[in-house]
Formats: structure tokens, C-alpha cells, sequence
């Protein structure tokens, strides 16, 4: 994985993306767009009290509860001010609150979603059952 040199300062704005391994599409459906909005709704702030499984789990009043609360907070990682879904990669537009805010952010968003996409399963194990049989 590649390290980045320089660091990310907090009030600046930041250009980020990234693709899926062999250009694989990761975001075809409505289901899986819907799953990655919501897991940047919810990592966006650093003081989250659950993960966004079980978050996922309670009810609309429970969220939306949970949600206006954080809201009221000002403990954010970042503020998403633009991004773009595509099939096989993201865009984002951050601009970056908190001292290591966006890494935290990607950090959560990437384990979060890929544990979502790969069903729990490690992409290299899937990969490589799929072609043994």
C-alpha cells in the first residue's frame, strides 16, 4: 500500500478517489450507492458510538435520533462538500476538520464497506475459491 509523504492539514481540501482491485464493479446497484452514503454519513464524525452495522439495524426513529445528535456535536473527522459514485471507483471533495480526519474517515469507509461488499469474506480467499471450482 502506498504511504503518502505529505500531510493532509486540517481546514484545506482534498481531491481523493479510488478503484477497485482489476477495475471490478463495486457500486452497479442502487443497494451498494445507498451503503456507501451512509457509511460516509456516519464516519464522517469522529465520536461515533456504533458501527454502522448495527446502526443500520435500529429503527428510523433510533437514527434519526442518533444522527441529529452527532449533528449537534462538532466532533467531525471532515465535511463531504462534493462526490461522485461511479461502477468501479469514488470521487470525493473533503475538506479535512480534525488532525488525521481524512485518514480516519478512509480508514473506517474502506473496512466498513469492503467487509459489506465481500459478504465478510477476505477478496483474495472469494477470488481464489471462485477459480478452484
Amino acid at each position: 500500500m502506498t504511504r503518502r509523504s505529505t500531510l493532509l492539514v486540517s481546514g484545506e481540501f482534498y481531491h481523493l478517489f479510488n478503484r477497485s482491485i482489476n477495475r471490478e464493479p463495486i457500486l452497479k446497484w442502487e443497494k451498494n450507492c445507498q451503503r456507501a452514503l451512509a457509511t460516509f454519513d456516519l464516519y464522517r464524525f469522529s465520536n461515533s458510538p456504533v458501527r454502522l452495522s448495527y446502526f443500520l439495524s435500529l429503527g428510523f426513529e433510533k437514527r434519526v435520533e442518533l444522527m441529529s445528535k452527532l449533528e449537534k456535536g462538532d466532533k467531525k473527522h471532515l465535511e463531504i462538500i462534493a462526490f461522485c459514485l461511479m461502477p468501479n471507483h469514488y470521487h470525493l471533495l473533503l475538506k479535512q476538520i480534525s488532525q488525521n480526519g481524512i485518514r480516519n474517515f478512509l480508514s473506517l469507509f474502506q473496512n466498513s464497506y469492503t467487509k459489506y461488499f465481500n459478504g465478510g469474506v477476505p477478496h483474495i480467499l472469494r477470488t481464489y475459491s471462485e477459480k478452484t471450482n
